[in-house]
């Protein structure tokens, strides 16, 4: 009976988190597989929700560790670990791919945000380059002008592990690597600035 009731609904969850940011193929089947767990997906812009895809092939949600991941950086310099930036200051981690029309109006705010609150917070952007290209990260972030470090999901690794359901996804962290909240969708300038008070509130 469960099953069935989140198949009638899936088409629904999924039409309702499109609204907010752009969706792919993928992103279907992901749901499906929580359809065939019977496990309920994501909903759009609630903190106490639960994603799937965490390291251990379980489940992570709001007060629990996210998985790790190594990436390379869009500058063309090494690697980043999400080990290497725990300790440290909270994390807001946006996913975004530069084909996004959501992803490209809220980058600017994004800048602005990062400007401003880079004392108090940390700004990763995390390219889904394996539906995305190198090169289209490169273009997108010079022509908004992206400063804050922006890293490359070459592979899905991040994409996956963190089950990113629709573009933008926003993913604020603790510095110990806990999930404190996730935002589906774009945001606008007040949604970041509220992110950021979340995350030093914690």
């Amino acid at each position: 009976m469960m099953k069935l009731a989140w198949r009638v609904i899936t088409p629904l969850i999924i039409s309702g988190m499109l609204v907010g940011g752009c969706g792919t193929t993928p992103t279907q089947s992901n749901v499906s597989r929580h359809v065939k767990n019977n496990t309920p997906p994501v909903s759009p812009n609630v903190t106490n929700t639960t994603v799937s895809g965490s390291s251990t092939g379980g489940f992570i949600s709001v007060g629990s560790r996210v998985p790790n991941f190594t990436l390379k950086n869009l500058s063309g310099h090494g690697q980043t670990s999400l080990d290497q930036l725990l300790g440290k200051k909270p994390l807001i981690i946006n996913a975004w791919a530069s084909w996004c029309p959501p992803c490209q109006a809220e980058t600017p705010d994004l800048e602005q945000a990062f400007k401003k609150f880079s004392s108090q917070v940390q700004f990763i952007g995390v390219n889904l380059t394996s539906i995305d290209s190198v090169s289209g990260a490169q273009a997108f972030v010079k022509k908004y002008g992206v400063t804050y470090p922006v890293l490359l999901d070459t592979k899905g690794q991040f994409w996956q592990s963190y089950t990113v359901l629709a573009y933008p996804t926003t993913f604020v962290i603790s510095p110990q690597g806990k999930l404190i909240y996730m935002r589906i969708g774009a945001m606008s300038k007040s949604g970041i600035a509220q992110l950021v008070q979340m995350a030093t509130s914690k």
